[in-house]
This record gives C-alpha cells, structure tokens and sequence, in this order.
C-alpha cells in the first residue's frame, strides 16, 4: 500500500531559468535520429509534462543549488501558481492571508485596518511622527478598544479622544470593526515609539 501524500513547505530559495528556444532544440535534437549526436539535454522532464507539450516556451527549468548537474522542468502553469521572484517585495496586501495563517484573524484585521488608515486616510509613519507626541495614537486606541458599556455615552465623543470630534467613527453594532481600528492605532503607536528611539 502506498504511503499517502503530505503537505510539506519549502524551506529554501529554489534556482530556476526559462525555457529558451535552445532547450528546446537540444531536446528535440537528442530524440532524433536523422540528427548527428548533439550536446545531451539534463533537464528531467515527466511523463505529464511530456504530454502536454514541454518543453516549451514559459515553462522554467529548476535546478539544485548544491549540484547544478541535478536539474528538472517546471511546467508553466504550476510556476505561475506556486512560485513567485524571491527578489520582489511582496504586495502588502498578498500579506494578509499568511498574517491570518499564521497569528489568526485578530492579527489579520489589524493589520488589514492600519494599511487601510495609510492607503485610504494617508495616516502614514511620516504623519504619525509629526502630530503623535502626547500619547494621541494610545488615547485613539483606548477610546476605541474600550467596550461602549464602559464609555460616557457610546454616541458620545470619549473625553480622552485626542482629536476632533468629527474623526471619532464608533460602531456600537459591530464591536468587531471597533476593535480592528483600536489594535491598527496601537500598532501605529508602537511604530512611531520605536522610530522615536531609533533616531535618538
């Protein structure tokens, strides 16, 4: 009886290249026998990708990085879904599934809400820094973490909130939403904290 698949994640930067017009020539070259003997092709290819037609143009070629000699084709629908350039930065935004995996929903929310404040509110580190140095960010996050049945009045501006009035948005409805802005703030707050030490 087989042993059943399993889920593994990769733990190293793989090495690839794309499939040129040359690999293909050589690996065509290799299987004809009108051909004289040409430069062999040591490029492993299954038999699924065989029958799809590669080598072709967009596939890529991997190879291991402690043998170059070891090396194999990538078919360029499964590069295009599992692989992306090591050297990019990564769209915050493609982030947030893997802060989910990892931390859980509460983290992914957080963070979802801060970038929105940068993106949409344009509530960025520069701006934090400028306008933030008597505990606005922290008074912000309590205001809005503090569940309504501890405040004043839930319609009501909190006394501590450090801004204008028009920019206090609570949710009695949707505690969940209160909360997303509340741990986005604390984040900011931190951010700023620490930005302030470094440039000591």
């Amino acid at each position: 009886m087989k042993t059943e698949f399993k889920k593994y994640r990769r733990s190293q930067v793989a090495e690839l290249r794309p499939v040129e017009q040359s690999d293909i020539d050589h690996f065509s070259h290799q299987y004809d026998e009108r051909l004289p003997a040409f430069v062999e092709w040591n490029v492993s290819v299954s038999n699924e990708d065989l029958k799809s037609g590669s080598p072709k143009i967009g596939d890529m070629i991997a190879r291991n990085p402690k043998n170059h000699n070891d090396q194999w084709l990538i078919a360029e629908q499964y590069f295009k879904d599992n692989f992306e350039d090591a050297d990019s930065t990564p769209v915050p935004e493609q982030l947030l599934p893997i802060i989910e995996k990892v931390f859980g929903p509460g983290a992914a929310k957080g963070c979802a809400e801060r970038l929105r404040q940068i993106q949409v509110e344009g509530w960025t580190p520069e701006h934090d820094k400028d306008c933030n140095e008597c505990n606005q960010l922290a008074l912000a996050a309590a205001s809005y973490l503090l569940p309504d049945t501890w405040r004043e009045d839930s319609s009501l501006v909190p006394n501590h909130w450090p801004w204008n009035f028009k920019w206090w948005k609570p949710t009695p409805d949707n505690r969940i939403r209160e909360l997303e802005k509340g741990i986005a703030l604390g984040m900011a707050e931190i951010d700023r904290m620490e930005r302030k030490e470094e440039s000591k």
